[in-house]
């Protein structure tokens, strides 16, 4: 039975599921985080997981999905430096900032667009970032 330690995992890679079905007909489950592959594939696995672990996670699987996503909209074209249509939604960590900036200024109301506005251009922000330092990088 996997998770029946109490440990706390700092990077999450994959989530597992226990399923326990009585004979009664009642079923419970439970999640469990699965670290990443170490030496010959053993994982660490554990109850719980950091905050930042679940975001990182969360974020990583999002993107991985995006990109399948851009992928079908560019006619299946594995040249992603061709690629003309993106509609990405703003990445996880973007929306948490956001979030954050609303708690701190006490805006309570998140639901209307410009949130996620907001976000997208602090995707946009860091993406810019990365390409400069890339760039100066290079040179």
């Amino acid at each position: 039975m996997h998770g029946r330690n109490n440990k706390t995992l700092e990077v999450v890679r994959e989530l597992g599921f226990e399923n326990v079905i009585r004979t009664s007909g009642q079923s419970t489950e439970r999640v469990y985080f699965l670290g990443p592959c170490a030496g010959s594939c053993g994982r660490e696995d554990g109850a719980h997981a950091t905050v930042e672990a679940v975001l990182d996670f969360i974020a990583f699987w999002e993107n991985q999905v995006q990109v399948a996503k851009d992928y079908l909209a560019n006619g299946r074209n594995c040249k992603t430096h061709e690629w003309k249509v993106a509609a990405r939604e703003p990445s996880v960590e973007a929306m948490v900032i956001v979030g954050d900036l609303c708690r701190r200024v006490g805006i309570a109301d998140t639901t209307e667009a410009w949130p996620v506005e907001v976000a997208r251009m602090i995707d946009a922000l860091a993406a810019r970032w990365v390409a400069s330092a890339l760039e100066r990088k290079r040179a």
